[in-house]
């Protein structure tokens, strides 16, 4: 389909296909999209019947739909996604999810793309009649092919990113997402290869190269041929791009400086410039961290800084900080955050907290200790500043809103470094879905001792054996 079809169908605005059954919505379903049928209303339609489903689940397990939870949200909840008990069909959700947004935002949606995502909620919502009702759930096939996975799946999540898709092959614009873009230096009796996509920065050079496979295997089956890709390409550009594998379903990222990770969406333009000029970053051990005394000036609080930034250097992207209320956590952290931006590791932080003081404290520490950077607090509209301030600050509600809901305003890659205050459980049973959804470092606070700290926590900070990256007790303050 062409460009100019492909805009005539997004500025449709009539009605949307049908979806769901008679007991949920008392809609019939759709056999196809008519030419009335707007993709965008579709696409929306169908994320909020997806929601009614879901509510209907909640219903039946004696649960009470929080009224402003967003659908990001409400698929990462446990107890969901136990009772849905298939993967796959999250997975889809997800999609759906993913598309509506889209269109909320007023991006193209694809006429192909509102009919998988009617089908897909009209067989979540059959699935979920069927199993309140006690009948036998049908499995459900997700064989489709390479082709039809970049169509369905990777072209929406890149769009979710920013990227505009072009639709003919071979064609390399600026700042585009371009398909089946032919690189030299294979090691086949050709010589050549077809990168399935190439995402190109504004001065045409690649910033990111993606395989696609289908989504009945594994991703990794492409991780070999994306790295190929990328030595053909780094002999002609002098870099590798980074590398994306997926199947449509999974996404994982090679950046060139941490190991192969899975990450829940694509990086902006922007964001790829900026992984790629971090390659370049210095090692944190064995140097001086020129750690502001004025900031953090006992002894135990520079050596918690210089245990995350050791901890950093060795490629994990986690860590905890253990320490008793008083003993300074805020002053900790705000030197981290310090010595992590002038070594170029970070660029922007999210500070988040579960109630608003807790919020408005953390700011004003930090407009004191670190006068000279832009700062927002997204939750507090009397402070919110710059929307490209280099630290914000947001309870996790507000957050939640902010990645997935009309308001929209932040893509997975926009920060470096994730700071939670008082890590607990609950914190990440309820708000998960954030730290999911952000390709970012992540560093704990709490003053809860040690031995009360949840095997699940430490296990999001990647603490080995349950032993936090510093522990520093109000006894050994005093």
């Amino acid at each position: 389909m062409s460009e100019k079809a492909n805009k005539t169908e997004t500025a449709e605005t009539s009605k949307p296909a049908e979806i769901g059954g008679a007991s949920l919505s008392g809609l019939s379903r759709p056999s196809g999209l008519s030419k009335t049928d707007s993709p965008i209303a579709t696409a929306i339609f169908a994320r909020e019947a997806v929601r009614d489903g879901i509510a209907r689940v909640y219903r039946a397990l004696g649960r009470e739909l929080p009224p402003k939870a967003s659908l990001l949200e409400l698929l990462s909840d446990m107890q969901l996604r136990e009772f849905i008990g298939d993967d796959d069909r999250l997975r889809d959700l997800e999609f759906v999810r993913v598309l509506g947004m889209n269109a909320e935002h007023k991006r193209k949606v694809k006429r192909t793309h509102a009919q998988l995502a009617a089908d897909t909620c009209t067989s979540f919502l059959e699935t979920v009649e069927a199993k309140l009702e006690g009948r036998a759930v049908q499995s459900r096939s997700c064989d489709i092919s390479e082709a039809e996975t970049r169509r369905a799946y990777i072209d929406v999540y890149l769009e979710e990113a920013g990227w505009d898709v072009l639709e003919n092959d071979g064609v390399a614009l600026p700042g585009k997402a371009c398909v089946e873009i032919k690189v030299e230096g294979m090691p086949n009796n050709t010589g050549e290869g077809f990168c399935d996509y190439v995402l190109y920065g504004r001065d045409l050079k690649p910033l990111a190269v993606i395989e696609a496979k289908k989504t009945s295997v594994g991703p990794e089956k492409g991780r070999q041929q994306v790295k190929l890709y990328g030595e053909c390409l780094e002999k002609k550009y002098g870099y590798t791009p980074i590398l994306y594998y997926t199947n449509g379903y999974q996404i994982w990222c090679i950046d060139g400086f941490y190991p192969s990770r899975q990450i829940r969406a694509f990086h902006t333009v922007d964001e790829l410039e900026r992984l790629i000029q971090k390659r370049n970053r210095k090692s944190l051990k064995g140097i001086d961290l020129k750690i502001n005394r004025d900031i953090a000036g006992r002894d135990y609080q520079i050596t918690a800084v210089t245990k995350i930034c050791e901890k950093l250097s060795d490629k994990k992207r986690a860590g905890l900080l253990v320490m008793a209320t008083g003993t300074g956590k805020t002053r900790t952290v705000i030197s981290l955050v310090d010595v992590l931006s002038r070594q170029n590791w970070v660029t922007n932080v999210l500070f988040l907290a579960d109630r608003t003081p807790l919020v408005k404290q953390a700011h004003d520490a930090f407009k004191d200790l670190l006068p000279d950077y832009p700062l927002s607090v997204i939750s507090d509209a009397a402070l919110r500043g710059s929307a490209n301030a280099r630290i914000s600050f947001s309870t996790y509600q507000t957050m939640i809103n902010k990645i997935d809901g009309v308001e929209k305003e932040f893509t997975a890659g926009r920060f470096d470094l994730i700071v939670v205050d008082e890590a607990h459980r609950s914190v990440f049973n309820k708000y998960g879905a954030i730290f999911k959804y952000f390709d970012a470092l992540l560093v704990g606070l709490t003053a809860t001792p040690r031995g009360e700290v949840n095997k699940n926590t430490y296990s999001i900070f990647q603490c080995e054996s349950d032993i936090p990256d510093f522990d520093y007790s109000m006894e050994q303050g005093f």
